[in-house]
């Protein structure tokens, strides 16, 4: 629920950057291309919107499914919360740009301090309210947060509480809700090391199970 005038905003759901140069300089990169797109007429078919796991995209053979056809611009960028998400489109990385379809995954490096799942929706839900507010006509998807494995599994019961209030933002924006763990899991109802090795961010065999439901969602490229 929106705070009300006497309530802060839970701290999720407020800006913020990150000091290392990293940060300042991948956010720097992003906002430039977005910059340079506004500046000449730029469209862009789809936006992938969050942390490393949408960056890591740039890595992975299955990219290049997505961009067969499409203007692809990648706004992931590791480590982010949604504070800091919500830092970069303050500072306008998806304003004046036209972009037909969005792929929203945050949240997850919100849970490593164990926050209330009410506080890390709260952060996503500002994320998605923003971006819809930047773009009122996107095709806009928003995902739940991935399934874990080993040692990362302890919070799995958090990201699951918060993979729970996220259907109701997805509303309340006009947004697609996806959980593509289905995807992920075995028989078992577990994710396979191979599709994620380290137990937080997938292995190429598992973004091309992405991309696969990602060009279901797309359909065709529009010439």
């Amino acid at each position: 629920m929106p705070a009300s005038i006497n309530q802060p905003l839970p701290i999720a759901a407020t800006p913020l950057a990150r000091p290392e140069p990293s940060f300042i300089l991948e956010a720097t990169r992003q906002l430039v291309v977005s910059e340079t797109l506004r500046v000449f007429g730029g469209r862009v078919d789809l936006a992938l919107v969050g942390d490393s796991i949408t960056g890591n995209w740039r890595w992975q053979p299955a990219m290049a499914r997505l961009e067969a056809g499409r203007k692809v611009l990648n706004c992931g960028l590791g480590g982010d919360t949604t504070r800091n998400l919500l830092w970069r489109l303050d500072q306008g990385l998806l304003r004046g740009v036209q972009v037909s379809a969005i792929s929203i995954l945050i949240g997850l490096n919100n849970c490593w301090d164990e926050p209330a799942a009410d506080e890390v929706v709260a952060g996503v839900r500002a994320c998605a309210l923003r971006i819809r507010e930047e773009q009122p006509l996107a095709k806009i998807r928003l995902h739940a947060l991935l399934p874990l494995r080993g040692g990362h599994k302890r919070w799995e019961p958090l990201t699951r509480a918060i993979n729970e209030g996220l259907p109701a933002i997805a509303a309340e924006v006009g947004a697609d809700f996806r959980d593509i763990g289905s995807l992920l899991r075995d028989e078992t109802g577990e994710v396979p090391e191979r599709l994620m090795p380290d137990g937080g961010h997938p292995a190429a065999d598992a973004y091309e199970r992405w991309a696969d439901d990602l060009l279901a969602w797309l359909g065709p490229p529009v010439s």
